[in-house]
């Protein structure tokens, strides 16, 4: 989401910045789109010998920059076998590169970068931002899912012989009956429920802000046709920007919280799911990695969980620059502590 209710100054002026990007005109097909990067050795600015924070280890970072006008304003990604990064806009548009890495396996350039937009089930570009207002990311066996914020919805894109950039979406309508997410905080996140079946596809989706009558933030879970209500704890006023499993039964839960007191914050919180997700369960967990103004953060929109080259676990996250100059596109790379 480009706009944080609770940051008016901060994420206003964003908001202007990139709804004006998204009205210029783009060419439906993939373009090059190279990326030069600023290497983040060091993430707490006080202490730059620190690289625990948490359960978490700082591996390396990366700021991210394009020529193409385009790059930016990620909103979520996923990493995949080869290092192949896979991001959406909020809009309107893919990104995909390979990530290289040093000797040291830190990340070390992002290249081959190349965009296109999202299209729609007849192979043409979405309107408008409140079309295409993409937020999250994730992948089954078969197919890559976006969630879009504010027509609320899921594209459904199938994997194959074809580029994924040049997919047609199908739109997928979730019940999500007794909530207007248009008119609040819409799904920010999702994640492939972990341990289900290839054909299964389900997905967790999550609601940014928008609670239910005790609280808590609105979660529902679609298998097939049918869709359930669940719903995480809230905890310290912070939103829900995406999501992924790190194994069976363990999720990952990326915030941020945003205050002109604080600035920017950013925390991961690991849900252990016992049994099967059913109606009315709520999750909820301990806080595992938090980060401020005194580290190396920013907008911070996605997680991605993967394998990293000596076998570990290791967490990427990426930030929304909102194609603002005074914010940064951020790739950060952690190691989770067994």
């Amino acid at each position: 989401m480009t706009l944080l209710r609770s940051s008016a100054v901060w994420f206003a002026c964003a908001l202007l910045v990139t709804t004006a990007s998204f009205s210029v005109q783009a060419r439906a097909e993939i373009e090059p789109a190279p990326v030069e990067v600023v290497r983040i050795s060091s993430f707490d600015l006080n202490d730059p010998d620190r690289d625990r924070f948490g359960e978490l280890v700082f591996v390396g970072g990366l700021v991210l920059r394009s020529s193409n006008s385009r790059f930016g304003a990620l909103s979520g990604f996923r990493m995949q076998p080869g290092d192949d990064f896979y991001a959406i806009s909020d809009t309107g548009y893919w990104f995909h590169g390979r990530l290289q890495r040093d000797e040291k396996g830190r990340p070390d350039a992002l290249k081959d970068g190349r965009l296109a937009p999202i299209l729609d089930k007849d192979g043409r570009r979405f309107p408008d931002k409140w079309s295409i207002d993409a937020e999250s990311l994730s992948f089954t066996t078969q197919a890559a899912y976006i969630s879009t914020e504010m027509d609320v919805r899921i594209l459904r894109f199938p994997l194959g012989e074809h580029d994924l950039l040049t997919q047609r979406s199908e739109r997928l309508q979730p019940d999500f009956s007794g909530y207007e997410l248009q008119r609040k905080f819409g799904i920010e996140a999702l994640a492939t429920v972990s341990g289900q079946t290839a054909k299964s596809d389900s997905l967790l989706m999550l609601a940014e802000g928008t609670e239910d009558a005790n609280g808590n933030l609105v979660v529902f879970l679609m298998k097939g046709d049918k869709t359930h209500q669940l719903a995480v704890r809230r905890r310290n006023g912070f939103y829900i920007t995406d999501a992924e499993f790190a194994g069976p039964g363990e999720l990952l839960i990326l915030e941020r919280s945003y205050t002109l007191a604080r600035g920017p914050q950013a925390r991961i919180r690991r849900i252990a799911i016992d049994g099967d997700l059913q109606d009315g369960v709520v999750l909820d967990g301990d806080v595992i990695f938090e980060a401020g103004r005194s580290q190396q953060i920013d907008n911070m929109e996605g997680i991605s969980v993967f394998t990293g080259p000596h076998g570990k676990t290791r967490i990427g996250l990426v930030s929304d620059n909102n194609h603002w100059p005074l914010q940064r596109t951020l790739y950060l790379e952690f190691e989770l502590m067994d």
